[in-house]
């Protein structure tokens, strides 16, 4: 008779991934892709990504190659995608930048040339030049129009960094002081052709004038005066001394006079001085009240 062994167990089945892996009853796993073998248990149980910079730089490849870029330009990018997004921005900021200050160099180089540069810079130049209160035509009238023009950088449509680049800046300065000494230089023709023909000094003034600029009743009395300076270092045949250094002496002298002033009131004054300061000196009828009146 059949005695059963009460000491044995049922064996239990073996569900290692060796003894299913021929098994037609277990779950057939996915098939590997583009021939590639499985590592992890992970990759037993479903298909395998690509880590995420894998697929960035798949991608960066095709964009560069439609952009038709050249091969260190792709490894540029290529190495880009390796940094972290910190540094990306980091990086993208600094290029940025730089593109920036490379086109705002170009720019200057070009519009220095321009002439709406050279049109600002005269309009600018000719309210300092035929201004009735200029302290001076010649003595550091050039640094101080350059120092006027670093504080307000968009009276000639110029950029921070053209103030900043030493090289720009110096190109600015030298085309302030060559049309400054062009206007001097006309002005001056202006006075002596008056003299010559004996015009009127309103009439002077009118033709003076540039850039459409409405004349004051100052403005009579400055261009009185650099007239009468004009008759007098012709009289004086000074040959040491250029005409505008000798202007820019009597109206050094002229605001010596007026120290006692109150300084408040001393620009008028300087002002107002010139016509009584002449006026025992100037041929009256050539400054006659009636010819005022035929130009306002």
């Amino acid at each position: 008779s059949y005695t059963p062994n009460m000491n044995l167990t049922t064996p239990e089945p073996d569900i290692s991934i060796g003894a299913t892996a021929g098994s037609p009853f277990t779950i057939s796993r996915p098939a590997t892709k583009h021939g590639r073998e499985y590592g992890t248990i992970d990759d037993e149980v479903g298909p395998r990504n690509p880590q995420p910079g894998h697929l960035l730089r798949a991608l960066a490849a095709e964009k560069c190659l439609a952009a038709n870029l050249s091969v260190p330009q792709t490894e540029e990018v290529l190495s880009f995608c390796e940094l972290s997004v910190g540094n990306m921005l980091v990086n993208l900021k600094i290029h940025l930048l730089r593109n920036e200050n490379d086109l705002l160099k170009r720019y200057f180089r070009l519009y220095h040339r321009h002439p709406d540069f050279v049109t600002r810079l005269r309009s600018l130049l000719a309210a300092v030049i035929f201004a009735h209160n200029t302290p001076a035509y010649l003595n550091n009238i050039t640094n101080s129009i350059a120092e006027y023009v670093e504080y307000h950088l968009d009276v000639i449509a110029l950029t921070p960094q053209s103030r900043d680049d030493p090289a720009d800046w110096a190109i600015v300065k030298s085309s302030i002081a060559t049309e400054t000494s062009e206007m001097r230089s006309v002005l001056k023709t202006k006075l002596d052709t008056s003299i010559m023909n004996n015009d009127d000094i309103y009439a002077l003034t009118l033709k003076a004038l540039v850039y459409d600029m409405r004349p004051k009743e100052e403005h009579w009395a400055r261009f009185a005066f650099l007239r009468h300076c004009a008759i007098e270092y012709k009289n004086s045949r000074k040959n040491g001394k250029t005409f505008w250094p000798y202007v820019d002496e009597q109206l050094a002298n002229i605001r010596k006079s007026l120290k006692q002033v109150n300084v408040g009131e001393r620009k008028e004054a300087e002002t107002k001085c010139v016509p009584f300061h002449l006026s025992n000196v100037i041929n009256c009828p050539q400054y006659c009240r009636s010819s005022w009146t035929s130009y306002v």
